[in-house]
């Protein structure tokens, strides 16, 4: 398997999921929540995404994901307008909480 053509595979459909995400909060769909990486090598990743989903919904709940717990956004993630961070690795029961902890605080 081409580990680069995977990696090219995942970073064209996490730069259209972005572009569908905005494109749809342009035109007044509603998310419950959005979770972006932080770091995504050549494309807009999270400290640039939130930015951008912000001033579409200054209400949006915009959880960070990474593998960096000592990135200052990642540590200081209510600072850039976050709701909430999950560190991978993650257990599927650990991302449930963290979700919930944000789509249940207002």
């Amino acid at each position: 398997m081409d580990d680069k053509k995977n990696i090219e595979n995942v970073l064209f459909q996490e730069r259209e999921q972005l572009k569908i995400t905005l494109e749809s909060m342009n035109k007044n769909a509603k998310y419950d929540a959005v979770i972006t990486d932080l770091m995504i090598n050549g494309n807009v990743g999270g400290k640039e995404a939130i930015q951008l989903l912000l001033e579409i919904d200054p209400n949006a709940k915009v959880l960070v994901s990474s593998s960096y717990s000592m990135d200052p956004v990642v540590a200081n993630f209510k600072d850039y307008g976050f709701k909430g961070c999950i560190i991978k690795p993650f257990k599927i029961e650990d991302q449930k909480k963290d979700l919930s902890e944000v789509l249940n605080n207002n």
